[in-house]
């Protein structure tokens, strides 16, 4: 086996740096990027959108962003929309002042 033919399960934090073939980041939607922890001011949603820029630049060939339709907890399913986040915006950072 090649050191490629791993699967390497990553978080956003410790990806800063690395470089895959294929990337695909989870949960795309509101509640999960943005966190529901990080998405009070407008500073904390642009240090959202700097680590989703991360995350999607971490990929050389193919990037897939995924968005599940329905989260299913132990009692419940919650539905959640996509990602407020402008991914055009976190593809192409522009300084400091993005709109929230």
């Amino acid at each position: 086996m090649l050191d490629e033919d791993y699967l390497i399960l990553s978080t956003i934090h410790s990806a800063k740096g690395q470089e895959w073939k294929s990337v695909y980041v989870l949960n795309v939607v509101d509640g999960c990027m943005p966190s529901d922890l990080g998405a009070g001011t407008s500073a904390e949603i642009e240090e959202e959108r700097r680590l989703l820029y991360v995350a999607m630049t971490r990929a050389r060939d193919d990037l897939h962003l995924i968005v599940p339709q329905r989260f299913f907890y132990p009692r419940s399913a919650c539905a959640r929309r996509p990602s407020r986040l402008r991914l055009t915006d976190a593809l192409h950072p522009r300084p400091s002042a993005w709109p929230v």
